[in-house]
């Protein structure tokens, strides 16, 4: 990661038709945040853009809340984009 350079973190989202839960995508560091509910066995994509400020690094987060049911993911990129 470079300093100051705007990022764009995609990732597919898919649970089981009965999950009941939250889903949720996120950067650390900060309140840059997508959550979905269940998908009901179809895929969402998620995506979310944010700007790095002094991190060289990025430490990314993909996380059931309180879930019962199966969760996939898929297609996890971190992408540098021009806004």
């Amino acid at each position: 990661m470079q300093r100051g350079q705007p990022y764009r973190l995609t990732a597919s989202v898919r649970t089981s038709r009965g999950f009941r839960g939250e889903v949720r995508t996120w950067f650390a560091g900060g309140d840059n945040e997508l959550s979905t509910g269940p998908t009901q066995g179809l895929w969402k994509q998620l995506s979310l853009d944010r700007v790095s400020t002094d991190a060289t690094s990025a430490q990314v987060y993909l996380n059931v809340m309180d879930g019962t049911g199966n969760v996939w993911f898929d297609g996890i990129e971190l992408i540098p984009i021009k806004l």
